[in-house]
């Protein structure tokens, strides 16, 4: 090789290294950073070692391919760092994050009630799993219903037509629709446990309790003979009518019913972004219905 080819090739090696932000110094390759401002115009290089200001402009980075669209690498320290800010006044698009002092931040839809926040697994999340997680609760029991007194009527939302006679018992085919709210509070219902009583029917017969909303089954929760007071426990899927937790009765027969809740099954409701308390826990199953 001719003292002329290795000048050549040297040049050339600058001029590429001076591309990539790197200027090399003689022989011995000494490297050093160039020490203007880091340029963020448009087909502009990222500077090795230097930050680099994009002003008010994002960068987004599209493909076609199956791999994924940007891969970091380090084999000595962190693969990415987001620098943590304030997080006050800042309203999420969906997938975007920002990061705070508590940990990252996303914005997302888990049940298409809109975007809320959402941490990006931390210690916090930990801390308010409880609020979340879908749970047995399991506070005093309250009747909801006993036909045999209009006060304890109040909570039949809805029925079929002629489903109540004067006395105030089911009438025979009759469906009524009971709130349970008064029982689940500010709980976020998928089921409830129950008692189911029935009293003073004038034949043989069964009560079906199912989710407002839906079609009945044709299981029985509770059977029962002419005259006779049985109770019977049971668990239960739960609709919303009008928002409220809501259960179906049926009866074939005319009689008497009692239903306290004993239990829920559910979670507290989860606060969205912009701070109401309408999504349900991305926790919780859909197990209820909305019906009209």
């Amino acid at each position: 090789m001719s003292t002329d080819d290795t000048t050549t090739q040297d040049v050339s090696r600058r001029r590429l290294l001076r591309m990539g932000g790197f200027a090399v110094a003689g022989a011995a390759a000494a490297t050093a950073l160039g020490s203007a401002p880091a340029s963020a115009a448009a087909g502009d290089p990222v500077l090795a070692g230097r930050a680099t200001d994009a002003g008010t402009a994002g960068t987004r980075l599209t493909t076609a391919s199956t791999e994924p669209t940007l891969s970091l690498a380090n084999s000595a320290g962190a693969h990415l760092r987001l620098e943590p800010s304030d997080p006050a006044g800042w309203t999420p698009q969906v997938g975007e994050i920002k990061n705070t002092a508590a940990g990252p931040l996303i914005g997302l839809d888990r049940d298409g009630t809109g975007v809320e926040q959402g941490y990006l697994v931390t210690n916090l999340d930990l801390q308010d799993l409880v609020s979340y997680l879908p749970m047995i609760y399991a506070p005093a029991p309250k009747r909801v219903l006993d036909t045999r007194h209009a006060v304890r009527r109040v909570s039949i939302v809805a029925q079929t037509p002629g489903a109540v006679d004067s006395l105030g018992r089911l009438v025979a085919g009759g469906v009524i629709d009971v709130a349970l709210d008064s029982a689940t509070g500010d709980l976020d219902v998928a089921s409830v446990f129950l008692n189911v009583t029935v009293t003073g029917p004038v034949g043989a017969g069964h009560i079906t309790l199912f989710p407002y909303g839906v079609a009945r089954p044709t299981t029985s929760t509770l059977n029962y003979v002419t005259n006779q007071t049985v109770a019977n426990s049971a668990v239960t899927a739960v609709g919303l009518f009008e928002g409220r937790p809501t259960l179906r009765v049926f009866s074939p027969t005319t009689t008497h019913v009692i239903i306290d809740v004993t239990a829920v099954y559910g979670s507290f409701p989860v606060t969205s972004a912009d701070g109401s308390t309408t999504a349900q826990s991305p926790l919780l199953p859909d197990l209820r219905t909305s019906g009209t």
